[in-house]
């Protein structure tokens, strides 16, 4: 699901100035850990390896603007809740928290959205 929600951003924001990466497990992390060291404006990741980069140091989510959380209500319905509260508190009081669960995409549409994002 993150590479197919990276090719989007790569097809979608062709035109943009944006840089994305695509961050997730069963694959060598360097060419991943050079992406974000390279900078990058949006990271899909998955819970997992998005968790072992943080412990690494390679993540830092203090200056996190939105934060989405894909399919939190079946992460949350799977036992993931401990990996959820490891990733949601190093995002700053500030950052806009997303998921899809139904709750949150009613009250998403009311958040303005930047006219012109900055790095």
């Amino acid at each position: 699901m993150a590479i197919q929600i990276g090719e989007s951003f790569a097809a979608y924001g062709r035109n943009l100035q944006l840089k994305h990466t695509v961050i997730f497990g069963g694959v060598g992390q360097k060419p991943q850990t050079d992406a974000l060291h390279r900078g990058v404006d949006i990271v899909v990741a998955t819970p997992g390896r998005l968790l072992d980069l943080m412990s690494q140091g390679f993540i830092h989510l203090e200056g996190l603007e939105i934060f989405v959380l894909d399919e939190a209500d079946r992460m949350l319905d799977m036992g993931f809740i401990h990996d959820v509260k490891k990733v949601t508190p190093s995002c700053r009081r500030s950052a806009r928290p997303c998921s899809s669960a139904p709750r949150c995409r009613r009250r998403s549409r009311s958040w303005p959205t930047a006219s012109s994002p900055t790095r």
